[in-house]
């Protein structure tokens, strides 16, 4: 994927949380089911957690009612999204953007820490060696012995979600000029006229493969699938950093 494409993708998915962050965040109110699955994999209480993408911070709200207090980092491009009363811990940074220039590690302010945890987002980074350089970015900022954890959107493996992503696209791109990859849809937000954004929606064999370019400074502890009325539509691995 060229650079150009993959500055539109960002471009698309930037609009729209902005124009529609109000009514996205009311629906992410719920913890996810998978959360629980990935508390019971934790070797100890983090004293640090870095939430990459944090959205609306649910998943501080999360920790803070199971595991008491600890030091909390949240990184995301939409500041809106954020309760202000959450604002101290919370650096707005366009992931993508800094992905895209190699300089996200430089740009990220917060220290190494014992949880990184990105969820949500990994199905947002256009072309797969955006997504294999946040997976190495994910560890870089792990403390040795911590714990990363991420989820992976697979929601066209079931035929329903597929169909109406395949047909949101079709749609999308008679006004969106964009090429895109396999694996890439336009997904449409609650009927409303023009509200696209870019999802990548992934296969087992590419959660594989972007474990494998981790390299040899990880573990795998754990790979569960959770969430969605199915019960299955992310996938989530739990790594160690050695």
């Amino acid at each position: 994927m060229d650079i150009k494409t993959i500055q539109k993708l960002r471009d698309l998915d930037n609009a729209f949380y902005r124009d529609n962050h109000a009514s996205f965040s009311q629906t992410r109110s719920q913890a996810w089911k998978g959360w629980d699955a990935l508390i019971a994999s934790l070797p100890q209480v983090p004293a640090s957690v870095l939430d990459v993408a944090c959205g609306n911070m649910r998943f501080k709200a999360f920790l803070e009612e199971r595991l008491g207090a600890f030091a909390y980092y949240g990184v995301d491009a939409c500041a809106p999204l954020v309760p202000d009363s959450m604002r101290g811990s919370f650096e707005q940074l366009d992931l993508i953007e800094e992905l895209a220039a190699g300089t996200l590690l430089a740009h990220f302010e917060a220290p190494e820490c014992d949880l990184t945890a990105c969820f949500g987002f990994m199905h947002h980074v256009p072309s797969h060696a955006l997504r294999s350089a946040l997976m190495r970015a994910l560890v870089d900022k792990t403390a040795d012995g911590g714990t990363i954890a991420v989820s992976f959107w697979q929601f066209a493996l079931d035929e329903s979600h597929r169909r109406k992503a395949q047909e949101t696209t079709r749609l999308a791109l008679q006004t969106v000029d964009v090429d895109l990859e396999e694996g890439d849809y336009l997904l449409g937000w609650q009927n409303k006229p023009g509200a696209y954004r870019y999802c990548h929606s992934f296969d087992d064999g590419e959660v594989a493969q972007l474990l494998d370019e981790c390299g040899d400074s990880v573990q795998l502890v754990d790979r569960f699938s959770a969430d969605g009325k199915t019960g299955d539509m992310n996938t989530y691995i739990v790594l160690r950093k050695l």
